[in-house]
């Protein structure tokens, strides 16, 4: 049995997540299926996350994956990474950690281009903010 299968029974407990938490950084997960399954979401309430965000806090104008067929579910990455750099504060303040989880499909999805550029925005926001 893993932790998350205790889901509503997991017992207090440290994770990177409550650390920074405690020590005033602003926390957010980005999902694109569902976060009640396998009990992240618990998981993340009991680390008293800010921030989740899973398939129903996408708005419209995002392209879900086909309906359940070899194991895909919700948003693919390309969708997950947008919707993730369109809804972060760029100005905020405050130190933040956001764990982004691509984790909705079991087969390797080919965006290659879009992966490029996903990762050099991501690249660009980070330099920009850090150096």
């Amino acid at each position: 049995m893993g932790f998350l299968e205790l889901g509503d029974g997991m017992p207090a407990h440290l994770s990177l997540l409550s650390l920074l938490k405690y020590n005033g950084y602003h926390t957010s997960f980005y999902y694109g299926g569902d976060s009640k399954f396998d009990n992240m979401q618990s998981f993340l309430q009991k680390n008293a996350t800010d921030e989740i965000n899973d398939e129903k806090s996408f708005p419209a104008g995002y392209v879900r994956l086909p309906a359940p067929k070899r194991y895909l579910m919700g948003y693919n990455d390309k969708e997950l990474f947008r919707h993730y750099l369109l809804t972060r504060d760029e100005k905020a303040t405050a130190p933040q950690l956001s764990v982004v989880f691509n984790g909705v499909n079991t087969q390797s999805l080919r965006y290659k281009t879009s992966r490029t550029n996903i990762y050099n925005s991501l690249r660009q926001r980070m330099t920009q903010t850090w150096f």
